[in-house]
């Protein structure tokens, strides 16, 4: 009996299906396999672009955070602001809040670290001479008291 049995089920799955006339089981899974497949296949094309315009965002973002860092470090006087990143050892978006605005308080605090530590990295304050020149014809308030001026003195005046 054990043979008949098995008999039987080889008769079955032989059969055609009826929806592609192709040899296989009668019940039509190939082709619901078939067609999960052709979905999976899809949603994985689909999510494979969704992450390649994720990563073109972040890069985007990332580079935008690192332009306005840089202009803000760059009004403080620091001389090559792309250096910044290296010396404090921290990324851009470590400078931002969480709604993306600048966080000016941090900015502040690493700059003030970082120039009280490597002065040499800013710009030095231009100061006015010591000693200024003395004007040749002395002090404005005692000119054109009877005495003539030359074109000089007066082009110099005239600046």
């Amino acid at each position: 009996m054990a043979e008949r049995t098995t008999t039987n089920k080889t008769a079955q799955e032989t059969q055609q299906n009826p929806a592609t006339n192709k040899p296989g089981p009668a019940d039509g899974s190939v082709e619901e396999s078939r067609k999960y497949r052709r979905r999976a296949q899809k949603a994985e094309a689909e999510r494979d672009e969704l992450a390649k315009q994720l990563e073109t965002a972040n890069a985007q973002l990332d580079q935008a955070r690192r332009s306005i860092l840089q202009a803000r470090i760059k009004s403080h006087g620091m001389i090559h602001p792309e250096d910044f990143e290296t010396f404090t050892g921290s990324e851009p978006h470590d400078y931002f809040t969480d709604d993306g605005q600048p966080n000016d308080t941090r900015i502040e605090q690493a700059l003030t670290s970082l120039k009280s530590g490597r002065p040499e990295l800013f710009k030095r304050p231009v100061l006015p001479p010591a000693n200024p020149r003395a004007d040749p014809c002395g002090p404005k308030e005692s000119r054109g008291t009877g005495r003539q001026r030359s074109p000089l003195a007066l082009a110099l005046d005239a600046e």
